[in-house]
């Protein structure tokens, strides 16, 4: 008996394999891209619960907020500024260059805010209210862009003052959110 000499795989075993790694690809990227949209979330609470710390701290010291003029979180000011179309966001974090506009931007020093790292997200902070009534809402807002299509996703923290107490509400998110 002559036995043949074959090495390899017959094409039918190499199918079943292509088939098995594509359905698994399949499956894995979209979950992969998921977990990594949401992990570029990671900065926001950090960065809303920080500036929520600075701005009650101020209004203790001087009795009002820091804040920019009441507006619509899409019309804030955002640092950087979201309507410059070089600084809009996007699923990269910006440079360190604009790192620096918190250090000289005339609300964010005398707050006392910085980000520690680079940032997926640009922040505002505006009031609107009463002073004399003490009723005061503030937003403490995120505009990001982590999948890169041509909606903002916008994180907001609201901090209510009244009478005299802080109550700070949870995060909310609006647009495109993981």
């Amino acid at each position: 008996m002559q036995r043949s000499d074959s090495r390899g795989f017959t094409l039918m075993e190499l199918m079943v394999t292509v088939f098995i790694v594509g359905v698994l690809a399949a499956v894995a990227i979209p979950s992969y891209m998921y977990y990594v949209r949401y992990s570029k979330t990671a900065e926001i609470p950090i960065n809303l619960q920080a500036i929520y710390e600075k701005e009650t701290t101020y209004c203790m010291l001087h009795d009002v907020f820091l804040t920019a003029p009441e507006a619509d979180g899409a019309d804030a000011f955002y640092t950087p500024d979201i309507t410059d179309t070089s600084y809009a966001p996007s699923s990269k974090k910006y440079p360190a260059s604009v790192l620096d506009e918190f250090n000289t931007d005339t609300q964010w020093p005398k707050l006392g805010y910085a980000p520690d790292s680079a940032i997926y997200c640009a922040y505002a902070a505006y009031a609107s209210g009463d002073a004399g009534s003490q009723k005061i809402d503030v937003t403490i807002s995120a505009a990001c862009n982590l999948d890169d299509d041509d909606e903002n996703s916008f994180y907001k923290m609201y901090v209510y003052l009244d009478s005299g107490k802080f109550l700070r509400g949870e995060i909310e998110s609006e647009g495109d959110t993981p």
